[in-house]
């Protein structure tokens, strides 16, 4: 499964099973390399914020 499906997966089920009172989920998203021995991010996105209108399949 492509990481894009897989996560946007998770944040349906987040949003089927939590109703913020603002109507955002808050989270920070880390990808690290997998082709190299390195310990550190490979890209690192902090404080995003989704709104619940933003997502179509709900």
């Amino acid at each position: 499964m492509a990481f894009a499906a897989a996560v946007s997966g998770y944040i349906l089920t987040w949003f089927g099973d939590n109703t913020p009172p603002d109507g955002r989920l808050r989270f920070s998203l880390t990808l690290f390399p997998t082709l190299s021995a390195g310990r550190l991010p490979l890209l690192q996105l902090s404080r995003l914020r989704l709104a619940r209108a933003d997502v179509s399949e709900l």
